[in-house]
């Protein structure tokens, strides 16, 4: 009896060592056809900003959020269907084909941001999802982690917050260190929200209460 006992314990813990191998590959730099695959749809994410720029006439009748919400929904339906289907993609992690994949999870990270956050925060956000998050992947082993990525990510934000907002410098270097430094932080892995979620929604999230603390502090934004 105690001997199955150890049996199952052992199989628990081989099958949680398995999957976390699956998330965290041994090798800092991967190469391998489906990493090309995942690298490439995760740079591929900040061409949804072109939302922005679709003027609001070509939506026709059902006007920008009830075409955003269709889609959301399409996205939701598609990826219910291939978990129950049992659907292969390729670059899809083996984990991934039992539950949300991290396409689904940054498609809701993206209807949430949409929906709630102004533009000059969110564009940022999924920038440095698109692009930070593999630089991450490629250099976590390496000497320059996380100090290449983290100046990377402060660099996306300092960019756009300037070419978007109107705040002054020293509004700008605080909003944007705080965002890229966010930013980073998101990526460390949780329990079961995908970090390609929490690098969407969480920057802009944090980015708004400081914004709400400063306005309430009197402190002038530009």
């Amino acid at each position: 009896m105690r001997g199955d006992v150890e049996e199952k314990i052992e199989k628990v813990v081989k099958n949680i060592v398995d999957e976390a191998n699956q998330k965290e590959p041994r090798s800092a730099l991967r190469t391998g056809k489906n990493e090309i695959i995942r690298r490439l749809v995760h740079m591929s994410i900040p061409l949804t900003l072109v939302y922005y720029a679709i003027p609001p006439e070509m939506w026709g009748y059902m006007g920008r959020e009830t075409g955003l919400l269709i889609v959301f929904i399409f996205v939701i339906l598609f990826e219910a269907a291939r978990i129950k289907k049992k659907i292969t993609i390729p670059g899809f992690r083996p984990y991934e084909a039992r539950r949300l994949s991290a396409a689904a999870w940054a498609g809701i990270a993206l209807f949430i941001s949409f929906n709630l956050f102004p533009m000059e925060l969110v564009v940022p956000s999924v920038i440095a999802m698109g692009f930070i998050d593999p630089l991450n992947g490629e250099m976590r082993r390496s000497k320059y982690y996380p100090w290449v990525p983290g100046a990377a990510s402060i660099g996306i934000y300092l960019v756009s917050l300037y070419f978007l907002a109107s705040y002054n410098p020293f509004v700008l270097l605080f909003l944007s260190a705080a965002g890229g430094t966010v930013a980073m932080a998101s990526e460390i892995p949780h329990l079961w929200i995908d970090d390609d979620f929490m690098m969407i929604v969480t920057p802009p999230a944090v980015l708004s209460v400081l914004i709400w603390i400063m306005t309430a502090l009197g402190i002038p934004l530009s």
